[in-house]
């Protein structure tokens, strides 16, 4: 048995999901937590209005009530941490992104049209 066996695995889950095509979610173990870190391309601090938080936040209130646990998390500026588990994480990890970027976009033309 390896003294280190995480990286090697590491780099096999990255290669496998280089051929993958475009689904970038592989997780391997559903049964175990996972910590999960997203960021916002360019580092643009959209995190630090109240608004655009609460997207953040009604989305992973959303995920719970759907199934997924949700054990820590902290948002920055411009990024966020979380610990979840889900049997289909893979999925919900697709959905929070997607939700909490269609919101934003709509809050962010809100704010400029007043209308959204």
């Amino acid at each position: 048995m390896a003294l280190w066996p995480i990286p090697t695995l590491l780099r096999e889950n990255a290669y496998r999901t280089k051929i993958m095509g475009r689904s970038r979610y592989k997780f391997t173990n559903a049964n175990l937590p996972h910590f999960i870190t997203c960021t916002v391309l360019h580092w643009i601090p959209v995190f630090t209005r109240p608004e655009t938080v609460t997207i953040l936040l009604d989305s992973l209130r959303f995920l719970t009530q759907d199934g997924m646990q949700l054990y820590a998390y902290v948002i920055l500026e411009n990024y966020l941490h979380f610990i979840a588990q889900s049997e289909q994480l893979a999925r919900d990890i697709a959905r929070f992104k997607s939700y909490t970027a269609k919101n934003r976009v709509c809050s962010q033309e809100s704010c400029r049209t007043g209308v959204c």
